[in-house]
This record gives C-alpha cells, sequence and structure tokens, in this order.
C-alpha cells in the first residue's frame, strides 16, 4: 500500500535584535506561512517546497539587510497551524492603560484599562515588540482629547488604536505594505473605530495635513531621512516620538534633534530598544 507524503516545513530562526523588524518585512514579501515571536527568538515559516524554489532570493535579501544575523534552518515535518497561531499571539500589556490581545482571548476591559483587538496576519505589531511598548508609553503622556495623531509606518494599526482610545479625535495611520494596509483596516473594524481612523497607502512626502503628534516606529536611517518631513507634518507646540533604535542610535537622533531646535528631548529604553519624544516650538 503507498503510502501518502507528509508535508514538510522550513523554520528560519533568529535572534530577536535591531536587525528584527527590517528582517520580518524583507521576509513578509516573500509570503511565508507566518512569523512566531518568542522571547529571545523567533521564527519564520515557509513550506519546504517553496522555500527551495526562492531560497537563494530570500538567503540574498537577508544579506542585504543584515549579514550579520545569525539564523538556523530547520526542516519540520507537519504542524497544527492554527494551534501554533493562537499559541504564538497571546495579551500583552503595551503600556499603564493598554492591552493588546487577540479576538480569540477574550480580555474584558476594566477601570480605565483599554483592551485593543489586534489579528495580526504575522506576529510582528501585536505589542510583543519592546518599539510598540515605547511608543505606547509616549502616547500616554501625550495624547490629550480632541488632539490628531499621525502614525508612520503604522503596521497593524496598533498604535492608531491606542490614539483614539487614549482620546484622539483623529488619527491616520501610513503604509506602504500592501499586507500593512489590509490588515491594519481589519484591525480598526475590529475595534470599531472606523470613523475616526483611516489608513492611507502612502508616503508621508505625500500628504500636506498637520497633526498635533507624530510617531515613527520605524528604523534610525528612515528616521533621519524623512525628519524634515515628520517635523513639517508636526503643529507648532506638537510631540514627536521616534523609535525603532537602539542604544548605538541614540546619540545621532538626540543631536539631530537638538540641532532641528527641537526642546524637551526625553527617552525612554527596554533592553536596547530606543525611543525619543521630543517637542516643536
Amino acid at each position: 500500500m503507498k503510502t501518502s507524503q507528509r508535508r514538510t516545513f522550513t523554520a528560519l530562526r533568529f535572534p530577536i535584535d535591531a536587525n528584527t523588524e527590517l528582517l520580518q518585512v524583507t521576509l513578509a514579501s516573500y509570503l511565508p506561512l507566518g512569523i512566531e515571536e518568542g522571547a529571545k527568538y523567533w521564527t519564520c515559516w515557509f513550506d519546504t517546497e517553496k522555500w527551495n524554489e526562492l531560497k537563494e532570493n530570500i538567503m540574498e535579501a537577508i544579506q542585504a539587510v543584515a549579514h550579520h544575523s545569525k539564523m538556523e534552518v530547520e526542516e519540520v515535518v507537519d504542524r497544527d497551524w492554527n494551534a501554533v497561531w493562537v499559541a504564538s499571539v497571546r495579551p500583552v500589556r503595551i503600556s499603564r492603560h493598554a492591552i493588546v490581545a487577540p479576538s480569540w482571548a477574550q480580555v474584558p476591559p476594566s477601570g480605565d484599562q483599554h483592551v485593543i483587538i489586534i489579528d495580526p496576519k504575522m506576529a510582528f505589531g501585536t505589542g510583543h515588540h519592546p518599539t510598540t511598548r515605547l511608543c505606547a508609553v509616549f502616547l500616554e503622556r501625550t495624547v490629550s482629547p480632541g488632539c490628531s495623531v499621525l502614525d508612520v509606518g503604522t503596521g497593524t494599526g496598533v498604535l492608531c488604536i491606542l490614539a483614539v482610545k487614549l482620546g484622539a479625535a483623529r488619527a491616520l495611520g501610513l503604509d506602504i505594505d500592501p499586507w500593512a494596509i489590509a490588515n491594519a483596516k481589519e484591525n480598526i473594524t475590529r475595534n470599531g473605530l472606523d470613523q475616526c481612523i483611516e489608513i492611507r497607502d502612502k508616503d508621508i512626502a505625500d500628504i500636506t495635513d498637520i497633526f498635533d503628534i507624530v510617531v515613527a516606529n520605524i528604523n534610525r536611517n528612515e528616521i533621519i531621512e524623512i525628519m524634515d518631513t515628520l517635523l513639517s507634518r508636526l503643529k507648532s507646540g506638537g510631540a514627536l516620538i521616534i523609535s525603532g533604535l537602539v542604544d548605538n542610535d541614540e546619540e545621532q537622533v538626540y543631536g539631530i534633534l537638538v540641532r532641528k531646535g527641537l526642546r524637551d528631548i526625553e527617552t525612554h529604553r527596554e533592553d536596547e530598544w530606543v525611543s525619543l519624544l521630543a517637542r516643536k516650538y
């Protein structure tokens, strides 16, 4: 009797470090089955047949964006993907007053706690990454009733949702990744906030609105490249929140903020990750 061949999968395992976000975005363009995040490592899953077909291109892309990152490759036979997905995305507190949870977790709000429902198509953008939490802490300090917020590189839309739950009247999330745009819109609908949050498939240079708060949780190079544009979209007296930085980036970016005339600059950090808050006067 002929036995059916069991499907195999290939796992690419990386340490969580300064290259994590860029690597995840890069690998997402190859349409993997999913990405899991752990405490110290994250894993990108491919169907082995697809991995073998795209292996050379994927390896070149990894080397181009993060040639120093260590990677382990493992082949696994069969997985219960629904169980893996549910187990890998759990509720997480991202700030004093906010919890991010998948829809299946059914976390009830209590007191002054905001529950943000996020069902990501990949594991990043769930609040498990330190940069999301760093931005959330600064949002809690800067959002005032009726203010407007711009989130550059919105991903799952989690920071836009938090801003509105904290009292912002309007939030605009920008991204150029089709996956992120679709997922952010789904999450905004899940949270019942379609009337006050807009997601646009645009670059910041393509908008003319100005905002009370501008958030950019991306990476050092992109932040430096678009700094003038970020500031031009920020009202006088407004707050700029930037993250996606690591310890070695802090001095350079802090110096740029000073030279641009920003004041009241504050730093918040978690492990090697850094976020900066500055005011425009």
